[in-house]
């Protein structure tokens, strides 16, 4: 307690507590680029505690400060309400027979790149008291890192930027970033310079939807309120420090035709994406999904059955990897939509041969029906769950 005492009244020397070593992460098999890792800072104990702390108190509010179309780490919010609402948009679209523009935004090292100032300058916009803005300086200026590279420790070293992932405010300081890029579209719509979608039934329609760094912007058809977007995406770079990155960003367009999403790839320089759009891990389109379009949980499926030795594994080791791992992979994306009747036949097909058979290409003598094995151990089952009940669940 004699830790946040001293901390809360100025006498701390937060400088000493207040360092880190960044880990980099490869985010694909035989990375060699450094866009191909992911940096990780591991902190001290007592400093994550101290930052701990203030995102505690700061979430305590953050349902007010924090953009109602941005649904990351704030209490009440789900994540399942910004797939909902893009769906909602989409298909509303699709039915007034409207043409409509959906932009997926990648920001290039959205977490290393964020300005301090303007941070700082997000704080004392939203009301936060001098004593809680140098709290935050003194995180984000007092702090030093080193880069391990092949288990070798750098010499230590001040950043210029940037929150760092593993500090436990580092998502909070982030969202509060993030909700002046909303607050500036929301601003353009109200000056008519941008007109999101669904407008016939919102007022200025919906044009942005956010989860941490991940961002769709949806506007309807009009090439000149179009360059209103990319001018206030400039200007977002310039006092934010967050660059999107059109070459990983994609382009949508609903009812339009090519020439259309033609212009308008050319204007953002992005890629022209094909429905479904792959947001947060789910596929979201204006139609019905189709079973191809979950062949992706297939392929997640097989490559887990690859990385484990499962004919290695007992029977019992197997039952719990597909119960605390791949059951939860479909799980995600049946708690949103109801899949085909035969697909969800077909992911129980692979579960019950990675169960008897491991990685053995070798068939197996599946000595009790599977309905067996899903029985509750009450009822001399092995207690694995049937998606049926998951989904009724």
């Amino acid at each position: 307690m004699s830790l946040f005492h001293h901390f809360h009244r100025g006498a701390l020397d937060v400088k000493r507590l207040n360092y880190g070593v960044i880990t980099l992460l490869p985010k694909v098999p035989g990375a060699d680029r450094i866009q191909q890792f992911r940096p990780i800072c591991l902190l001290r104990c007592p400093y994550k505690l101290i930052t701990k702390v203030l995102d505690r108190r700061a979430t305590c509010v953050g349902d007010a400060l924090i953009s109602s179309t941005h649904n990351a780490f704030i209490k009440g919010r789900n994540i399942m309400d910004g797939i909902l609402a893009l769906h909602e948009i989409l298909n509303y679209t699709h039915v007034s027979k409207k043409v409509g523009i959906v932009l997926k935004l990648d920001f290039e090292k959205a977490y290393d790149k964020v300005n301090w100032d303007f941070l700082l300058e997000c704080h004392s916009m939203r009301g936060f008291s001098n004593t809680w803005c140098g709290w935050i300086k003194k995180i984000l200026y007092d702090g030093t890192v080193s880069i391990k590279l092949n288990n070798c420790v750098g010499p230590y070293f001040q950043s210029a930027k940037g929150v760092r992932q593993g500090d436990p405010h580092s998502l909070f300081l982030f969202n509060l970033a993030a909700k002046c890029l909303a607050k500036m579209i929301k601003n353009a719509q109200r000056n008519k310079l941008i007109v999101g979608l669904a407008a016939d039934l919102i007022p200025d329609g919906i044009a942005v939807l956010q989860y941490a760094d991940d961002t769709i912007i949806c506007i309807e058809h009009d090439v000149e309120k179009a360059v209103n977007l990319k001018l206030l995406l400039y200007i977002f770079e310039m006092i934010s420090g967050l660059k999107v990155n059109y070459q990983k960003s994609e382009i949508f367009t609903i009812g339009g035709d090519e020439n259309v999403i033609k212009t308008y790839a050319d204007l953002f320089n992005c890629d022209i994406g094909k429905f479904p759009i792959k947001y947060l891990g789910m596929p979201v389109s204006y139609t019905a999904l189709k079973n191809s379009d979950w062949e992706f949980i297939v392929e997640k499926y097989m490559k887990w059955f690859e990385a484990w030795i499962g004919n290695a594994a007992s029977m019992g080791g197997r039952l719990t990897l597909l119960e605390s791992v791949i059951t939860q992979i479909s799980i995600y994306h049946m708690s949103m939509w109801l899949m085909n009747k035969t697909f969800i036949e077909r992911l129980d097909k692979h579960r019950r041969r990675f169960f008897w058979q491991g990685n053995n290409n070798k068939r197996r003598y599946h000595m009790v029906k599977w309905g067996w094995v899903c029985k509750s151990k009450q009822k001399g089952g092995w207690g694995l769950k049937t998606f049926a009940n998951k989904i009724l669940a």
